[in-house]
């Protein structure tokens, strides 16, 4: 008789809720990411409202986004808010500095705000604090977060939004501590985050207890932008005003070009287990930092899988298999199960990397990624549930068991071995509930993928047993997803 690997999925108290910003997402200017696969302007045959294309908007809508950070990464560096306000006719063309392409400041401020809200998602603006200043941050968290009447919110108002926008999430500049242009000093970076804080705090000024130090605007929330610079600015003394510290995690790149699909897969796989370290490693530091009165959390604000095949000169396209979309899953069972993990932002939506969407011009196409998201859904807010899984073959299997306030208890299993199948006995804490839908993401393959005309890999129902108050068996497939219903 084949061996099965206990998975276990307890009952009673729940341990804590999953945060639903950890399936969050984020889009830069950066190759076809906004210009085409967002913002399409006044194409005469794209469906769209205001420039922004339907046929995304109602995808990601689907998706219920909790989050997106914009507007970059690296565009951000070089990004002055100020170039995407105001007539678009009037609007500078400049060079794009991160990418080294251009950029019309066609999607800036409002229309990025517009898309946020169509989709039912929360804008997360990153700073530019490479070339600009706090003078120029805080002027743009007074122009959309300001209810008073200054000179910014009339200005914001003759733009088409008198009432303020109201940005909970800023992150303060992007990956400091690379050596991009030289690398920032921390202690100089945490005085900057400190300075804006403090504008922060008197944004709502019209508050009655404004004056009092302790005051910020309600629920604003901070990202240090990098925690390795964090660590070094704490080492120095400094303590910077932040709630929030990022960590930027990519896969892809350490098996050579010149490998197989396999083989770069199995590579990918392969660094899961750094990522836990890293997230492990930055919880500890966020731990540290937090007092009884201030807990700080983690932002994965960029994470993704980007290849060898995704460079600047094609604006980090690559394709998106079904084992990217499987590695995605996996990685997103890790977040959800680090206590300390409070927003992942995806890198990046469409177009760039291992995006969710794919267009070109009129076409369009979702790709596993994007079920990947659909499916795992249920888990936002989520309580988690305690859920444990016997040592598998190379901890190929992840598994998370989540419950919400109306009764339904949601149980994903991911299946990282592309070759073999995971044979299961779930052992279910609470036996009076009955498994109703059972529902499977897989392939031919991990280099399976869809295109503009067949997106063949969707989820599908997934036939297994009933259970009993002994639990039941279940053959995960090779390379695949599942996810299991209970009421």
């Amino acid at each position: 008789m084949e061996a099965k690997t206990k998975l276990r999925v307890g009952s009673g108290q729940h341990e804590r809720r999953i945060s639903r910003h950890l399936y969050a997402h984020f889009i830069e200017h950066l190759g076809g990411c906004i210009c085409d696969g967002i913002y399409v302007g006044d194409h005469p045959h794209i469906a769209n409202i205001d420039g922004l294309r339907c046929d995304t908007i109602e995808a990601l809508k689907k998706l219920q986004i909790p989050a997106v950070r914009w507007p970059g990464g690296l565009f951000a560096d070089n990004y002055h808010w100020r170039d995407g306000i105001g007539p678009k006719s009037s609007r500078p063309i400049r060079q794009n500095l991160g990418w080294n392409s251009f950029e019309n400041n066609q999607f800036g401020t409002h229309e990025f705000m517009q898309f946020c809200e169509l989709i039912g998602a929360e804008p997360y603006l990153c700073l530019n604090l490479g070339s600009g200043t706090v003078e120029e941050a805080a002027a743009w968290a007074e122009y959309c977060n300001c209810a008073l009447e200054t000179t910014l919110t009339r200005e914001r108002a003759a733009n088409g939004h008198p009432t303020p926008f109201n940005v909970k999430y800023w992150s303060l500049g992007n990956e400091p501590g690379y050596p991009m242009d030289g690398m920032m000093r921390p202690g100089y970076y945490a005085d900057v985050a400190r300075q804006f804080a403090g504008y922060v705090k008197f944004i709502a000024a019209q508050a009655p207890h404004a004056q009092d130090p302790r005051f910020r605007q309600a629920g604003v929330k901070m990202t240090l932008a990098d925690y390795r610079c964090a660590r070094e600015a704490v080492a120095e003394g400094r303590n910077a005003y932040f709630d929030l510290l990022a960590v930027h995690l990519y896969a892809g790149r350490t098996a050579p070009p010149e490998a197989s699909p396999l083989q770069q897969y199995r590579a990918m796989v392969a660094e899961l287990p750094e990522w836990r370290r890293q997230l492990a490693e930055a919880s500890a530091l966020a731990a540290g930092l937090s007092t009884d009165e201030h807990a700080i959390e983690l932002a994965i604000d960029e994470w993704g899988v980007w290849k060898h095949e995704a460079t600047p000169l094609n604006g980090l396209q690559q394709s998106c298999t079904l084992g990217d979309a499987l590695f995605a899953a996996a990685a997103l069972h890790l977040f959800c199960a680090e206590p300390c993990a409070f927003m992942a932002n995806l890198a990046q939506t469409i177009n760039v990397l291992a995006a969710v969407i794919l267009t070109d011009d009129e076409q369009f196409c979702r790709t596993p990624l994007y079920h990947v998201f659909d499916m795992l859904k249920v888990h936002q807010d989520a309580w988690l549930v305690p859920c444990e899984l016997d040592k598998n073959d190379g901890d190929a299997c992840y598994a998370i068991a989540s419950q919400n306030d109306t009764g339904p208890l949601h149980l994903s299993v991911v299946n990282l071995s592309p070759d073999t199948s995971q044979n299961l006995h779930v052992e279910l804490g609470q036996s009076v509930m009955q498994l109703k839908e059972s529902w499977v993401l897989t392939g031919e393959s991990i280099a399976a993928q869809n295109s503009f005309d067949d997106e063949k890999i969707a989820p599908r129902a997934f036939d297994t047993p009933k259970n009993s108050a002994k639990g039941f068996d279940i053959a995960v497939p090779a390379c695949s997803l599942v996810l299991l219903v209970f009421e």
